[in-house]
């Protein structure tokens, strides 16, 4: 046992330092470096006093992350990211004492194998999921009558709501998120200090959820209200929807007639009311459908030109100058290419945000019909309680909204400033460069770590259009470098079971101990058709399944005609690659990735599924080429070797030497040859994930025989990529 444990903890030290995913701490910005500078906090959250203290044990600087999740080793690859990066001060929310035991325990074992990446305490903090007499909260937040949507959406805002009322500046976050850049030093500088909140936007008039920051902001402000409210109109709707469904039942959208809204929905109304200064339904009222209720309403035209001259048309643009050093820094706001950003004579850029000013809303006791009459009803007694809670923190109360006496309150109320990143305008984006997504910025390798691109996002979200794929969110994050493989060999078990195809295999070792066949580098290279491609790769997969091995899908040639735009194919191969990459078609077949720009190569989307890699029924499995790049650098395995090169003709003789550079010749070999020939080699293999090498581009003669026929077949079956030339030409469209 005692062997085991050393040999585990010997292998997962040699992937700690390897130099395909370097693990280690990296502040970007020192002042705000927080790792192993935080006090930590692991309680529950439920009272002002239990929030409080996880707060002020958290906080860098008056600075908070918070981030919620309902399992611990979701939640743990996210919070390492940031981690990784030097800001240890994220307050976690997850679904209970025993998910953050376990991710706190997670963490110990960690940072005890590999104290040079110790980032020091975690916080971890839940909400109560019992009542008063023991019963389990079935909405999984207290404060709501039933479960709308995931219950974390509301751990995080009612925890950053509270955050503001306190006085932090916040930043909110979903678990697909990173910072790439350096996004204090922006948000601090007097041109960042001019702005109290960013939010990502889903398009140019919603909230995406995945983002927000605030700084600066009135504990009882706009700002504020934005995020208390949103949390507040779901419980009153939980509670009591009936004026909604009396309106127009389409407005419920739940089963069982009751309310349901993503959060970010209710987040745009309270942006929009913000905008208004009054409350207003925008996003709500989107979902009338009957004749009878717009007839209420006073019309549909009526009602979208006054709410619209309330919201929408009220967003302004607002004109920043970054200094040259900021500038050089972030690279601006041209689009594909950062860098294209224009500079004046003394190199300063132009960003410009797509800006609203926040007023603190109020309905001076004024609900017109025409935007859709008064939508709740009294308040019940879990609305009472939410309200109370925030009383509870001993802070000063925003002007109550519905209270005609608060209304002067509310008007003095100092007005503050919103913006949103990620807009999309031609040839620039509007904010992208402080956030944006994959679709426009990630899959250009702008996030690519080991790529070192002059400018990055500041603030990134795995979000949007990430392709038709299993795990689509974990496969970019591998091929990017921001996938921490060491975290996921403590997470998972043992470093055999990082890879797609043994992560829920309880065999791993055994599995990986028939080895891993490979190709050769140089024998996949840009000279192949598809259709070539599509060739070696089937015969890959049977030669896998020959020797009841496992297959390493090979990365496309980046310069291959098939994996290239249409401007792509008339540069000269073989093509230097630099970042952005606009030349690759990154929107769905392949993702990039590499150790540097030299030395890029493309994954084929089509082994991005269960079935080409995990294939749970025992017929074939498969790694990615970027999970055979991490098994090269734990094997510490530098290139093929003679003697574990897969043998082609018959021993003791050896096989030719490899045909030329760019050769397309194919060598067939026949199934029992290559079991016999080679049966010694796989049986004699002395360590898991061996690879074996083919030196040439192969061909089984005649097919599979006996059950490796019946099981290749089977594999087809699950492994869209091996069977590509037989699907349709729509479900071609999309790898």
């Amino acid at each position: 046992m005692r062997q085991h444990i050393s040999f585990l903890a010997a292998l997962l030290v040699t992937l700690a330092q390897a130099g395909y995913l370097d693990t280690a701490i990296h502040c970007r910005n020192q002042e705000y470096c927080s790792a192993g500078k935080i006090e930590g906090y692991f309680g529950p959250l439920d009272k002002p006093e239990q929030i409080q203290e996880a707060f002020r044990k958290t906080h860098w600087k008056k600075e908070l992350i918070i981030f919620a999740e309902s399992a611990y080793h979701r939640a743990a690859h996210a919070i390492d990211r940031y981690r990784r990066e030097g800001y240890a001060h994220v307050l976690t929310i997850l679904s209970s004492a025993d998910e953050c035991g376990r991710l706190i325990q997670a963490f110990k074992m960690y940072d005890h194998r590999h104290p040079h990446e110790r980032a020091g305490n975690l916080s971890c903090g839940w909400y109560r999921n019992t009542d008063d007499s023991g019963n389990h909260i079935e909405s999984g937040f207290e404060y709501m009558k039933f479960q709308i949507g995931a219950a974390a959406w509301w751990w995080k805002y009612f925890t950053a709501a509270r955050a503001v009322a306190l006085g932090y500046n916040m930043m909110a976050i979903d678990q697909d998120t990173m910072m790439t850049g350096d996004f204090y030093r922006f948000a601090k500088s007097p041109a960042g200090r001019e702005y109290n909140m960013w939010f990502q936007a889903e398009d140019p008039n919603a909230i995406n959820a995945g983002f927000v920051y605030v700084q600066n902001a009135n504990p009882a402000g706009p700002s504020f209200y934005l995020l208390y409210e949103a949390t507040h109109r779901a419980v009153r709707w939980s509670e009591d929807a009936s004026l909604l469904s009396a309106l127009d039942p389409a407005l419920l959208l739940g089963e069982k007639g009751r309310f349901y809204r993503q959060e970010q929905t209710i987040l745009t109304d309270t942006l929009f009311s913000c905008m208004a200064g009054r409350p207003v339904h925008r996003a709500i009222m989107y979902e009338v459908r009957r004749d009878d209720a717009w007839a209420k309403i006073g019309g549909k035209e009526a009602y979208q030109k006054y709410i619209d001259s309330l919201t929408i048309d009220r967003w302004w643009y607002k004109t920043l100058t970054l200094d040259r050093e900021l500038a050089d820094y972030v690279g601006g706001e041209a689009w594909p290419d950062m860098a294209a950003s224009a500079r004046d004579g003394e190199g300063r850029t132009n960003v410009t945000f797509r800006t609203a000013t926040l007023y603190q809303p109020h309905a001076n006791g004024q609900y017109p019909m025409l935007l859709g009459g008064r939508l709740f009803s009294d308040p019940g007694p879990l609305t009472r309680a939410f309200r109370q809670s925030f009383r509870d923190l001993g802070v000063p109360q925003m002007p109550d909204q519905d209270d005609p006496s608060q209304a002067a309150a509310a008007n003095a109320t100092k007005p503050e400033l919103f913006a949103f990143t990620n807009i999309d305008f031609g040839d620039h984006f509007r904010g992208g460069w402080l956030e944006s997504t994959w679709l426009f910025y990630g899959r250009y390798g702008y996030w690519n770590k080991a790529m070192s691109p002059r400018h990055t996002n500041l603030m990134s979200h795995v979000h949007a259009h990430l392709g038709a794929s299993d795990e689509s969110k974990v496969h970019v994050l591998q091929h990017i470098g921001w996938h921490n493989w060491h975290l996921a060999a403590s997470l998972a078990g043992g470093p055999a079971h990082i890879f797609f195809a043994t992560q829920q295999d309880e065999h791993a070792l055994m599995t990986l101990s028939r080895g891993v066949v490979a190709y050769a580098p140089g024998v996949i290279h840009y000279g192949l058709s598809r259709s070539q491609y599509l060739d070696a790769v089937e015969a890959l997969g049977q030669v896998a399944v020959a020797l009841n091995a496992v297959a390493a899908w090979p990365p496309a040639d980046c310069s291959s005609d098939w994996v290239l735009t249409e401007s792509g194919r008339n540069l000269t191969k073989p093509i230097r690659h630099t970042v952005p990459w606009v030349h690759l078609n990154t929107r769905h077949m392949v993702q990039a990735f590499g150790q540097s720009v030299d030395q890029v190569k493309c994954d084929w989307t089509g082994f991005f599924t269960y079935g080409c890699t995990r294939n749970n029924n025992g017929h074939g499995r498969g790694l990615l080429g970027v999970e055979f790049d991490a098994l090269l650098e734990l094997k510490n395995v530098h290139g093929p070797d003679a003697e574990h090169t897969l043998r082609l003709v018959a021993p003791p003789g050896s096989n030719p030497a490899p045909p030329p550079a760019l050769s397309t010749a194919v060598t067939g070999v026949r199934h029992s040859d290559l079991v016999s020939w080679n049966a010694d080699l796989v049986l004699g293999l002395s360590r898991w994930g061996q690879p074996l090498w083919l030196d040439r581009l192969v061909s089984i003669e005649g097919g599979l025989g006996g059950r490796a026929a019946a099981a290749y077949t089977a594999w087809r079956t699950q492994c869209r990529g091996l069977r590509y030339r037989e699907l349709a030409a729509n479900e071609r469209d999309d790898f």
